[in-house]
């Protein structure tokens, strides 16, 4: 991520420097996004990743998947302050 000075200030000879933190990926998943399934059977459950920004700014991401068998329910985002989900579909 990127961090960004939002202000200057000094005392006597000292200068300090406020830096606000640039965004910051956070990322969680259902069942550790793990597919178990037996061939033939049933698919498995969908699996949900949330993607969420625990820093400022704002966090843009992409996802993609080169598994014929597994599909995104969508590919890129942004979010602030806050999260995004992502579903995981067999």
């Amino acid at each position: 991520g990127t961090s960004s000075v939002t202000g200057i200030s000094h005392s006597s000879n000292a200068f300090y420097l406020i830096v606000t933190p640039g965004p910051t990926i956070g990322l969680t998943c259902t069942n550790n996004c793990t597919f178990n399934g037996t061939a033939g059977g049933a698919n498995p459950s969908n699996q949900t990743l949330t993607i969420t920004n625990i820093a400022g700014g704002i966090l843009n991401w992409t996802a993609s998947s080169d598994a014929y068998w597994l599909s995104l329910s969508q590919a890129s985002g942004s979010t602030g302050a806050g999260s995004n989900s992502l579903e995981f579909k067999r």
